[in-house]
């Protein structure tokens, strides 16, 4: 369910759907979001206009007794100063504006001949 649930959601919100995809999963009858400690996705899932999307996608897509949670899971460790495609952030970014991460190459004076 969680696709259908998702694809509902891109419809309304392509940026909360690409941040679900990522952090939701689906278990008796239950959607459960998995939000960062601090991640302002918590804050985004709590607005009204959003609870309702949300909860009208669940029940839509997962029957009427279906529902949803948001759990705030632990602070990770710091992450590295440099931002990698991997990383959650990244990802929501490239999702939002459609962009892709290409290879960064030293310029010619960086490389040195071996």
């Amino acid at each position: 369910p969680v696709a259908r649930i998702v694809a509902a959601v891109r419809a309304a919100r392509p940026g909360l759907a690409g941040q679900l995809e990522r952090m939701a999963r689906f278990d008796d009858g239950r959607l459960t979001i998995t939000v960062p400690a601090g991640d302002p996705l918590a804050k985004v899932l709590e607005r009204p206009a959003n609870r309702e999307l949300l909860s009208q996608a669940v029940r839509d897509c997962a029957g009427p007794d279906a529902d949803w949670r948001v759990v705030t899971a632990k602070a990770a460790s710091p992450a590295p100063a440099t931002a990698t495609a991997e990383s959650p952030a990244v990802q929501a970014v490239l999702d939002v504006l459609g962009g892709t991460v290409e290879e960064r190459k030293p310029r010619g004076g960086d490389e040195r001949p071996s």
